[in-house]
C-alpha cells in the first residue's frame, strides 16, 4: 500500500501523529510512506522515520520547493502551501501506479486495505463527498463551474490512479483553470480538484473521510430522522477516517470531532517527541478532558459512531 502526505516543518508533529495512526492500524502490512517534504529539518525527519519498521515499512522524503506554489492562492490561514503539492504527484512518484492522499489533519481509526483495494474502473480517483458544500453551501459549488449532478468532494482523503493522472499535465491544467475561477475559489487547491476531476471521481463511502459536517449531519439524522442522508453520505461503522477539517483541529482544545481525546492518547506514544512538539497541542483542562470523553461516548453508545 503507497501513502502519500505533505507536510512542512510547522506540520511535522501533526504528520508524526497521523502516521502512527496508521501503523497502529496495519500491523503486519507492509506500507510504503511517500511524504512530500516542503522544508521538514533533520531532527523532525528522523523522529518521524524512526517511527517506521524498516523490517516491513518503507519512508521516503521527497524534497518540494514551496517556491512552485508562490503564486497559488493562499485564502485560509491554517492550510499550509504544502497542500499544492498533490497537484505535482506525478512529477514526484513517477513510478507508482497507485496511492492513497491524506492530509495530516486526520486520525486513521480502522484498516485502509479496503480502501486500497476499491477498483476504481475508468475513474481517476475515488473520494467522498464534502456535507459542508453540498447541504450548507451548494450555491459555492456551482460558482467554481459545477452542476447539481457533479458532488463537491473533499480531497482530504484520495485514491488515485497515477496511471490516469499522467495523461494529462494536473498542474499545468491547474494553471490554465485558476485563469478563470482564481478570483473566486476559497478552498485552494480542493477547489481545483473539483474543477478538474469533476467527472473523473468514484465517490466512496464517508467513513473514510468522517467531517465535523458529516458527523453534525448524522446526529441529526439519529435525533429526529428530519433530514435525509443519501448513499453517498451514510457512513459505514466503524469510522476508518476522522478528519478534523475546519478551524478546530484535534490538537486544539476546543476540538469536539469524533475520537479527538484519542488522537492526543496517539501523539504521547511518540516517545522521542520534544518539547518543542508538546508546546503546540494546546493544553486541555481536566474538565475539558471529561466533555471529551463523554463525547466519545455519546457518539458511540447514543449516536453509534465508532
Amino acid at each position: 500500500m503507497n501513502i502519500i502526505f505533505a507536510s512542512d516543518n510547522n506540520y511535522a508533529p501533526y504528520l508524526a501523529t497521523t502516521l502512527l495512526s496508521v501503523l497502529n492500524n496495519h500491523k503486519g502490512y507492509p506500507i510504503k510512506f511517500y511524504i512530500l517534504d516542503l522544508g521538514i529539518n533533520p531532527l523532525n525527519r528522523e523522529i518521524i522515520s524512526s517511527l517506521v519498521d524498516k523490517t516491513l515499512n518503507q519512508i521516503e522524503f521527497i524534497p518540494v520547493s514551496e517556491d512552485d506554489f508562490r503564486n497559488m492562492p493562499k485564502t485560509i490561514d491554517y492550510i499550509s502551501l504544502a497542500t499544492y503539492a498533490r497537484l505535482k504527484l506525478t512529477q514526484y512518484l513517477p513510478n507508482i501506479g497507485r496511492a492513497i492522499y491524506l492530509d495530516i489533519d486526520i486520525l486513521v481509526n480502522n484498516s485502509l486495505i479496503p480502501l486500497w483495494e476499491t477498483k476504481l474502473e475508468d475513474k481517476w480517483m475515488g473520494a467522498c463527498l464534502d456535507a459542508f458544500i453540498e447541504y450548507e453551501r451548494p450555491e459555492y459549488k456551482y460558482k467554481i463551474g459545477l452542476t447539481d449532478n457533479q458532488i463537491y468532494f473533499n480531497a482530504g482523503v484520495l485514491l488515485i490512479d497515477l496511471k490516469k493522472w499522467r495523461t494529462t499535465d494536473i498542474y499545468l491544467d491547474a494553471i490554465n483553470w485558476l485563469k478563470q475561477y482564481g478570483e473566486i475559489i476559497h478552498y485552494q487547491d480542493q477547489d481545483i480538484l473539483n474543477g478538474l476531476l469533476k467527472d473523473k471521481v468514484l465517490y466512496l463511502n464517508t467513513r473514510y473521510n468522517f467531517m465535523p459536517s458529516q458527523r453534525a449531519r448524522y446526529i441529526k439524522y439519529k435525533k429526529h430522522h428530519n433530514i435525509l442522508l443519501s448513499n453517498l453520505e451514510m457512513p459505514t461503522m466503524p469510522i476508518a477516517i476522522c478528519h478534523y477539517c475546519g478551524h478546530d483541529k484535534a490538537w486544539h482544545a476546543n476540538c469536539t470531532h469524533t475520537n479527538a481525546y484519542l488522537y492526543r492518547q496517539i501523539f504521547k506514544q511518540i516517545t522521542a517527541a520534544p518539547a518543542s512538539w508538546q508546546s503546540l497541542f494546546e493544553h486541555i483542562k481536566l474538565n475539558q478532558k471529561v466533555k471529551l470523553l463523554k463525547n466519545s461516548l455519546r457518539d458511540k453508545y447514543k449516536y453509534k459512531i465508532y
